[in-house]
């Protein structure tokens, strides 16, 4: 996500994609940043980046920088397991 809001030019690209893949997402959540004193806003992050899988997936054709750090499938699978870990701690609050 810090790639993302990194620059004016990288949170364009990221928006770019969006547009044009799919109005879904373009109404839908964006993907924030997480905050290193609220372990919510990890469970926040990783439920709004998510979904736009597809799209971090496609950056990665169009920006050789974003390419070196792009999350693989691991890390993607990760994600999941970890925000679904997380789910019924942030609804209990």
């Amino acid at each position: 996500m810090k790639w993302i809001y990194g620059s004016a030019r990288q949170q364009q690209n990221f928006e770019d994609y969006i547009v044009g893949f799919s109005n879904e997402l373009v109404s839908s959540q964006r993907p924030t940043l997480d905050v290193v004193t609220r372990w919510n806003s990890t469970f926040i992050m990783l439920s709004s980046t998510i979904p736009y899988r597809c799209i971090f997936e496609r950056l990665t054709f169009r920006d050789a920088n974003f390419e070196l750090i792009a999350p693989l499938d691991d890390d993607w699978e990760k994600a999941e397991r970890l925000c679904n870990f997380l789910k019924p701690f942030y609804e209990s609050k």
